[in-house]
């Protein structure tokens, strides 16, 4: 079966279906995981929270940003 979503919501349709498509009445919100215990990662995860206030046409910046931080922080591992 193929999933495909919209940002209104999510829909899930398989080929072929011709029926309404699901809309959830709420989007799910995203929940932090538990802290990591390494400050600079914890930081970083916490700027997804971000994503549910932005439009998706600014998502792959945020998660850049989250990608820049986790590498810097692996980085600053290694050099530890």
């Amino acid at each position: 079966m193929t999933e495909e979503w919209s940002d209104v919501g999510a829909k899930q349709s398989a080929p072929g279906d011709e029926t309404e498509p699901v809309l959830w009445d709420v989007a799910p919100t995203w929940t932090a995981p538990d802290p990591t215990g390494v400050q600079a990662v914890d930081d970083a995860v916490a700027e997804l929270a971000a994503l549910e206030l932005l439009p998706t046409s600014e998502h792959v910046a945020v998660f850049d940003l989250v990608h820049r931080k986790l590498q810097d922080a692996l980085a600053d591992l290694d050099g530890a």
